[in-house]
């Protein structure tokens, strides 16, 4: 059974690309129906509390300082942040239950010839290959610093191709893995859309739709696409956040592809308690690639 997303009562706002709607300059506050914290979690005392955000922005502002002034080192006032995100996500965590299936793609593949024939058979990667790379050799990835290993996996086949940006042409070497007992994890997909939404940055903004709006900012961070050039400071909050997570005791995060639509991955921590068998490994032959786009309307 894959996660889905929370269902809430939002009013929605109208887009602002030109996809054959008008667009809107109205604006209106919306409402979100308050998340049930998951049953099983125990939640430590220092966060009952009920910590809460000084603005609406506070994600943004974050992001620039780890990138721009210190990311080892914070402030006290990004500590009380940070404790105020420690704070909330217990009410993001979901449990990814024993027997789902997810999927993890690595361009490559063998080439085997048969005894006593000179035609040569493409062959997937072995199983041993797929699992994640040494962390000598690893480098930076949007949830794991340079030397750490995770392990990333996707929802579907097509999430996880799409995760490995290949050509027409390539052979991408798919495995099915299955999960061998339950995992806690926090699901960072938010269930409110702030696209087009200007929320006053100060007075009149309640302490539910700064929070929305952080986990929001938060969503879109580690769906942002990014080019590799750019990844070593792109990656720097969303490495952060992930450790933050981590050192909760979470096992992994959930988050959605920033190149499959509807799509998400799922990046596990512990190597040690991973509880993931890959069953078996597919050849796939990329045969095409889709693009849709919207024109974007100037200001």
């Amino acid at each position: 059974m894959r996660p889905s997303k929370r269902k809430v009562s939002t009013k929605v706002f109208d887009e602002a690309f030109d996809c054959g709607k008008d667009v809107s300059a109205h604006l209106d506050l919306r409402t979100v129906k308050a998340r049930q914290p998951t049953p099983f979690l125990n939640l430590p005392e220092e966060l009952m509390e009920n910590p809460t955000f000084k603005s609406p922005g506070q994600w943004l502002s974050f992001a620039r300082y780890l990138r721009s002034n210190n990311r080892y080192v914070l402030s006290e006032e990004w500590k009380e942040f940070v404790k105020a995100v420690q704070g909330t996500a217990f009410k993001r965590e979901t449990k990814i239950k024993k027997g789902q299936l997810f999927y993890r793609a690595r361009i490559g593949h063998r080439t085997k010839t048969k005894k006593g024939s000179v035609r040569e058979y493409q062959h997937p990667l072995p199983k041993k290959e797929m699992s994640n790379p040494p962390a000598r050799s690893i480098s930076e990835g949007r949830i794991n610093p340079a030397g750490i290993s995770y392990l990333y996996l996707s929802d579907s086949v097509t999430t996880a191709i799409s995760e490995t940006k290949p050509w027409i042409g390539q052979l991408v070497s798919v495995g099915i893995c299955e999960v061998k007992a339950d995992l806690r994890v926090v699901d960072l997909r938010s269930d409110v859309d702030f696209l087009d939404t200007c929320l006053p940055w100060d007075n009149g903004v309640s302490d539910r739709q700064k929070e929305d709006r952080i986990w929001w900012d938060i969503d879109q961070e580690f769906a942002k696409p990014t080019v590799d050039s750019a990844k070593t400071l792109d990656y720097v909050p969303t490495q952060y956040l992930a450790e933050v997570l981590k050192n909760k005791g979470y096992q992994g995060i959930l988050y959605r592809s920033s190149l499959a639509k509807d799509g998400y991955n799922l990046a596990l921590y512990s190597l040690d308690a991973l509880n993931i068998k890959i069953t078996k490994v597919e050849l796939y032959g990329i045969s095409g690639l889709a693009y849709s786009a919207c024109k974007h309307i100037n200001y």
